[in-house]
Formats: C-alpha cells, sequence, structure tokens
C-alpha cells in the first residue's frame, strides 16, 4: 500500500521530489513502522551509523520512536540532539529525510523517540547520483542456508546512495530473478575481502 500511496502523492510533485504534507509524512511512516522496514541512520557530520525499525508513531507530539540494532559501541555514542540523515527503501523508491534524536526511552533499551520530519525527499530508483567502478571489484554471491558451492561472483559496475550496479557472467543471469536475496555476500577488491553486505536483486 504504501508504494500506491507515494506514486498518488508524488504525482502532482514529481519535479520536486519532495512530500511536505504534514499528514502524507506521518502516513508514510506508520506504513514503515507496520512493514517493519529497517532504516538506516547515518549522524550528520559524524562517523556515526546504524540500522533501526519505526516502532511508533506520534503525529500528536510530532515524534516518532525507533528500536535500534548495532553494536555496543555505537549505542554509547548516540545523543539527544544528534541529527541524522535517514534512508528508508521502499519498492521502486526510496524514501530520504532528517530528523533529531529527541530523547532516549527510559527503561528500553537502544529504543530512542526523534522529530518528525517536516520533508521527505523521494528518489526513484536509478536516480542516485552513481559513480562508476566497472572491474575494480567483484562480489561474491550466496545464501548463509545453502552450500558455498552455490555462491556466484558477480562484478560491480556502479554504487550510489541507493544500491549497487552488478554484472552477471553470461548465462548466469538466468539463474536469478528480482526480488532474489543474498544474505551472506563479500565485496572483493583486487581479489582481496573488504566488505561483507546483504544483497536484493531489483
Amino acid at each position: 500500500m504504501i508504494d500506491e500511496r507515494i506514486e498518488a502523492i508524488t504525482t502532482t510533485q514529481r519535479h520536486t521530489g519532495k512530500i511536505t504534507d504534514p499528514n502524507a509524512i506521518w502516513s508514510m511512516l506508520g506504513e514503515l513502522e507496520e512493514r517493519k522496514e529497517l532504516l538506516f541512520f547515518s549522524q550528520i557530520g559524524a562517523n556515526l551509523a546504524f540500522f533501526a525499525k519505526i516502532t511508533a508513531v506520534d503525529a500528536r507530539h510530532c515524534i516518532f520512536q525507533i528500536a535500534v540494532a548495532t553494536a555496543e559501541e555505537s549505542r554509547m555514542s548516540i545523543r539527544v540532539g544528534n541529527a541524522f540523515d535517514v534512508f528508508a527503501p521502499v519498492r521502486n523508491a526510496d524514501l530520504l529525510f532528517k530528523t533529531t534524536l529527541v530523547h532516549a526511552v527510559p527503561e528500553q533499551n537502544n529504543t530512542y523517540e526523534l522529530s518528525m520530519p517536516t520533508t521527505l525527499r523521494l528518489w526513484h530508483r536509478r536516480e542516485h547520483p552513481r559513480g562508476q567502478c566497472f572491474g575494480l571489484v567483484e562480489i561474491i554471491m550466496r545464501r548463509q542456508d545453502e552450500p558455498q558451492t552455490n555462491a556466484m561472483k558477480a562484478a560491480l559496475c556502479d554504487i550510489s546512495h541507493g544500491g549497487l550496479g552488478i554484472s552477471l557472467p553470461e548465462g548466469m543471469n538466468q539463474s536469478v530473478r528480482a526480488g532474489d536475496a543474498f544474505d551472506d555476500c563479500l565485496l572483493l577488491l583486487n581479489g582481496k575481502p573488504i566488505a561483507a553486505c546483504a544483497i536484493e536483486l531489483l
């Protein structure tokens, strides 16, 4: 339902890519909560970043609540007043917005309340500025519940805030489909591991 709502709201706003109607913003955050979407938070002007899920939306008080899933050392760095850029993936589009941490919820570990954003920015897939890196990085794609022998190797073509562009060897693209998820992937630079990640094919 969120996909249709986004499309309807932005039909007349496509030239700006911005959604500013408070009711639409509250509704979208509420649907992200219902769908238990994993959001990426990046502290503005700092190196702190973490993933979290929205657990409640309070339109009356203009706040929403999140539960953070991150390492202990990052938890200790989350402070009242921190400002964040937030990236929320939805099908065929990405929502980006800014928010500020209002306070930690008492007696609930890793739970915080943040200010309701005044603007959501909509990026349709493939509209993010992209950096070309074809041939520099390889990706080993596999699922944790499958044998190592089922892993596939792909080449990274480009990278952006919205995701990765990859190229599969000829013939291999017949074995994967949009919606396939690989939860145990590895990025290789000159054959050496540089990062682990999860990938969903769009």
